[in-house]
């Protein structure tokens, strides 16, 4: 069954126009069509590094059930292997001076550090080195946790430095924060130093503060139940972002026996059962629950499996029955006919709504 429409529900805070260096973004269909068919296409084709470049390198779940999760805990000699696999982001090097990958935005933004993928990319090389016993792939990932344990704000956040459609820089997210908690854990397990171990634990800080205190915790306007947000600035309940902070919380109590994390956690599984209703229609899933944009912001086939594979590792973290039920309706939708529909929906969105850059 479809879900109903919620137009008339608000986030707090939303913004109306798309902003970046606090100037309405426009750009003509042609441009922006161009610019999509750029990044997803014909930069890949050239060699040339693009946003889509690294986020659409193979992505899957690493732990999906109890066989591979007890190998997830067995690698932990000193430190365990990520939840998800990533091995394959290491083919992506684009890198800035500093040494650290950049993704390159179309322009005005241009080459920038997003805190989330070059987490992502350090946990890469964390797993390369564990897997394959390569000394320079840790002195890599050490020198990446190093340099984001240095950036990190007093109040435990990553910033982002660069301005965002509805997020003016410095912002932050709940997703980075989460994903960030997972490498500066295992920068503790591999050097023992607990510089990293805090950073860790202050990472998930502001999870149960609200929005409007500077925290990550929304309240969804459709269940009434907290859920951690992707974008604080303009909240608009992306489902894959919450889902992937859940890891980092889990990793941080498990690992490091914090009861803070298990709340949150905990806290995370009950609202996830109940928003997933509201992301699935009779036939997909939808990316976001924005109030403000009328049309259904459809998933690509990549997003909708990196949220299967999300449910996969939450279903077993969890021993949820609701979860792993849940797992099972995502995969039902999946299909050719399905994936090639939402791919064009997702394009004509797109150019509907001015969104040129992945």
């Amino acid at each position: 069954m479809e879900t109903p429409a919620i137009n008339a529900c608000r986030f707090p805070f939303q913004q109306e126009q798309l902003l970046v260096n606090d100037r309405p973004l426009k750009r003509s269909r042609v441009k922006i069509a161009f610019e999509l068919l750029r990044n997803y296409g014909l930069d890949r084709l050239v060699g040339k590094p693009s946003t889509a470049g690294f986020w659409w390198l193979k992505e899957v779940a690493r732990v999906r059930d109890e066989k591979s999760f007890q190998a997830y805990l067995e690698s932990a000699r000193p430190s365990p292997l990520y939840l998800m696999d990533y091995q394959s982001k290491l083919a992506y090097d684009h890198r800035n001076e500093e040494g650290i990958i950049v993704l390159p935005y179309a322009p005005p933004i241009g080459d920038q550090i997003n805190p989330e993928a070059a987490f992502i990319h350090a946990l890469a090389l964390h797993d390369d080195y564990l897997l394959k016993g390569r000394p320079e792939r840790r002195d890599e990932f050490m020198f990446v946790a190093d340099y984001f344990y240095r950036r990190q704000t007093e109040d435990g956040d990553w910033q982002y430095l660069f301005d965002w459609p509805g997020s003016k820089a410095p912002w932050t997210s709940a997703l980075a924060q989460g994903r960030g908690a997972s490498v500066m854990l295992r920068a503790f397990l591999l050097s023992g130093e607990e510089r990293f171990r805090t950073a860790a634990i202050k990472a998930l800080d502001k999870f149960d503060k609200p929005l409007e205190e500077g925290g990550y915790q929304a309240i969804h306007p459709l269940t009434g139940l907290p859920y951690y947000e992707e974008y604080p600035s303009r909240p608009i309940g992306v489902m894959n972002g919450f889902m992937a902070s859940l890891l980092g919380c889990w990793e941080v109590a498990h690992w490091l026996g914090e009861e803070k994390a298990r709340q949150l956690f905990d806290q995370g599984i009950v609202s996830l059962i109940a928003m997933t209703p509201h992301y699935l229609t009779s036939w997909w899933s939808v990316y976001d629950r924005n109030p403000d944009v009328k049309s259904p912001n459809y998933n690509t086939p990549r997003y909708h499996r990196l949220v299967l594979s999300y449910f996969e590792i939450l279903a077993v973290l969890s021993g949820n029955e609701e979860i792993a039920a849940q797992r099972d309706e995502w995969q039902a939708r999946l299909g050719w006919f399905n994936e090639t529909r939402a791919l064009l929906l997702k394009f004509g969105w797109k150019l509907r709504h001015g969104v040129f850059s992945s």
